[in-house]
């Protein structure tokens, strides 16, 4: 038997952000993007960009049916680059990460790597990018530990335009 404690000074929690999403038809998305425009300003880092995430699961899908059920409590775990692989030479800089959230109040954890180009063409993602002992270790540091191994499940890739509000710095994309 095994037991891993932690002491309450030691542990670092994620900051806490509150995230809405709002659906918009595809034919709006120009209108909806223009009003946006009227009291928001292109954020200063990263105002358009592509967005690349891999996303884990256990074989039975056990996020996505707490997701599909509607359970306020989730968890997701992805690999996430920025931008087209040919915006860069040898290796790209890659974000393992943690959402979780319980309502409509969220965390999100996350640690970078540096993985090889061959790593990230889509041929080899059923491979995971990283090694799947390595994935395992870092979502066990974010306080993570799924019920059975998991698995590249879905690439979801889109482009991703991010606005300031002025007023209060809030971020909109």
């Amino acid at each position: 038997m095994v037991t891993i404690c932690h002491s309450a000074e030691h542990i670092v929690q994620p900051l806490q952000r509150i995230e809405r999403k709002f659906f918009v038809l595809p034919r709006n998305i120009g209108y909806a993007y223009n009003l946006l425009r009227l009291v928001c300003r292109p954020a200063r880092e990263y105002p358009l960009e592509q967005i690349n995430s891999l996303y884990f699961d256990t074989e039975d899908l056990e996020q996505y049916e707490k997701s599909s059920s509607g359970d306020s409590r989730k968890d997701k775990v992805r690999i996430r680059w920025y931008h087209q692989i040919r915006d860069y030479q040898d290796t790209v800089p890659v974000f393992v990460e943690l959402k979780s959230r319980e309502g409509f109040t969220g965390a999100k954890q996350r640690e970078q790597l540096t993985v090889p180009i061959p790593a990230l063409e889509i041929s080899n993602l059923h491979e995971g990018i990283i090694p799947n002992a390595r994935l395992a270790d870092i979502v066990a540091g974010f306080g993570h530990f799924p019920s059975m191994p998991i698995h590249p499940i879905i690439l979801v890739s889109y482009w991703r335009y991010r606005l300031t509000e002025p007023l209060t710095g809030m971020i909109v994309s």
